[in-house]
């Protein structure tokens, strides 16, 4: 196996709790040809202390004010060694075999950057996200949701050329990545099914949804700019972005409209002589659900694929396995809220012939109506008054 050196950088600000499971779990691999170096933004809370325990086994660390966890990359590069370059939140972690993962992936391919499997935390809830099923193609259209910087490693070269670039957005690692793809760089998975890191949702960008779906749209905008021979290649996306926009915010409207507002909205987008199912209860179903409640329009219940939610309630709304829609008559619409899914679950409806009695509802479409009804201003200023972050 050809030996890689790999340099991994911690970013940190005041996370002295956590900071000492990301260090471990690089100092603990399997691999040993690695550096670490952690970039401290100018921590007041003991972050600095737990550095100093560490600091016989860093190459390099440093704790004055910073930018963020980009600027605090960029600061890094000059003291790094390795041929790749890894990233690693300070309440994330690598499982131990993960830098000997794509040390062999470097063996069996050359690529510019690679990439293993996610476990995504939050709170007692983990998800194994298999990025083997990643297109580099989808970037430009699914924005973060799938590639995520703490599971990729990028050749050195090419991160400092970057930094050369204009970069003042919150999603740095998504510009770099779409900068890669229209470049035509080469991604590769390191094969591997297992999960590489662990990924702690509540972070910067986690936390700060609706900034971060706004930036999204910035980032977009700023590779047409860089790159204007792609933008007719983009441009046939515009109508599947506008769905994928207006599903992300959606969950806003909640909040930002009163209750006889959202009620005269969702009147107005569905049928209340209707029964309605809603097939998925993962985070879309789930703020379908609350939108439909918050309207007057309950849905009679959820149906799963996942046999473990049977009989559960989400947002108060029981949980039924799809073979109930087999033995229902009349006429009663399904909201397919997780937009990934849509075609496996059309499929499924096709399969039990369900699509002779009931019309299928595309949570996208409802999303786009409350949107255009209730405009964007009034989710930028909730914003700015620090109502939704």
């Amino acid at each position: 196996m050809r030996d890689v050196r790999i340099s991994i950088v911690i970013a940190v600000y005041n996370m002295a709790d956590d900071l000492d499971k990301a260090i471990e779990s690089v100092l603990n691999q399997t691999y040993k040809n690695y550096e670490l170096i952690v970039m401290d933004g100018g921590s007041t809370d003991g972050t600095v202390d737990v550095i100093k325990k560490y600091e016989d086994r860093l190459a390099y660390w440093t704790s004055a004010p910073d930018d963020g966890p980009s600027d605090a990359i960029n600061k890094a590069l000059p003291h790094t060694t390795g041929e790749l370059i890894g990233f690693l939140g300070a309440d994330d972690s690598y499982e131990p075999y993960a830098l000997e993962c794509v040390a062999k992936a470097c063996d069996e391919v050359e690529a510019d950057l690679y990439y293993g499997n996610m476990r995504t935390v939050c709170g007692d809830e983990k998800e194994v996200k298999d990025l083997k099923k990643f297109d580099p193609e989808k970037l430009f259209v699914e924005g973060t949701q799938w590639l995520g910087a703490v599971c990729a490693f990028v050749k050195k070269e090419l991160l400092v050329v970057n930094y050369q670039k204009k970069n003042d957005v919150l999603l740095t690692d998504y510009l770099f990545f779409l900068r890669l793809y229209v470049e035509g760089r080469k991604f590769a998975h390191i094969g591997d099914d297992r999960p590489i890191t662990n990924f702690s949702i509540g972070g910067r960008t986690t936390s700060l949804r609706y900034r971060t779906i706004k930036d999204s749209e910035m980032v977009r905008r700023r590779i047409v700019e860089e790159y204007p021979h792609k933008g007719k290649e983009f441009e046939k996306y515009k109508k599947t972005l506008k769905k994928m926009f207006s599903i992300g915010v959606s969950e806003y409207y909640i909040d930002c409209l009163s209750d006889e507002k959202l009620h005269e909205i969702i009147h107005t987008v569905l049928d209340s002589e209707l029964d309605y199912v809603l097939f998925g209860c993962g985070l879309f179903g789930k703020v379908c659900a609350r939108l439909m409640i918050g309207g007057g329009i309950a849905p009679a219940f959820f149906v799963d694929n996942n046999e473990s939610l049977w009989g559960r309630a989400v947002e108060g709304v029981r949980v039924e396995s799809p073979d109930i829609l087999e033995t229902l008559e009349g006429k009663v619409l399904i909201v397919t809220p997780q937009f990934d899914y849509e075609k496996e679950i059309l499929r499924q409806l096709k399969e039990i012939k369900a699509e002779e009695r009931m019309e299928v509802v595309r949570f996208s479409n409802i999303a786009v109506a409350i949107h255009e009804m209730a405009g964007e201003d009034v989710l930028e200023e909730a914003w700015k008054q620090g109502k939704i972050s």
